[in-house]
């Protein structure tokens, strides 16, 4: 498995397997997690996407703004959510505490 973080530079190319992440599953997703809203998003500095692969394949990406030593949803001024998509069947972990 691997980790890439992207900025706005390289949403481009990953926007189609994203979208069809989100079409691959039976889930609503948030608006802000869509691709085209985090690129429209990108204007602002510090957003960033994680990139999830396996295999050469992406299984899930996870859109955020950096504001210093600190991650927040996308948006967050009017985002109430955020959160990871990712293909169907993937593992998904529940944080401790």
């Amino acid at each position: 498995m691997r980790v890439d973080l992207v900025t706005a530079d390289g949403l481009d190319d990953l926007g189609a397997c994203w979208a069809q992440l989100i079409t691959s599953g039976d889930e609503p997703f948030s608006p802000f997690l869509r691709p085209e809203v985090v690129r429209a998003a990108a204007v602002l500095p510090g957003v960033e996407v994680a990139m999830v692969s396996d295999g050469g394949h992406l299984v899930a990406v996870l859109p955020f703004e950096r504001q210093g030593r600190r991650a927040r949803a996308v948006g967050a001024a009017v985002n109430e959510g955020d959160g990871i998509v990712c293909r169907p069947g993937a593992a998904r972990r529940e944080p401790a505490g």
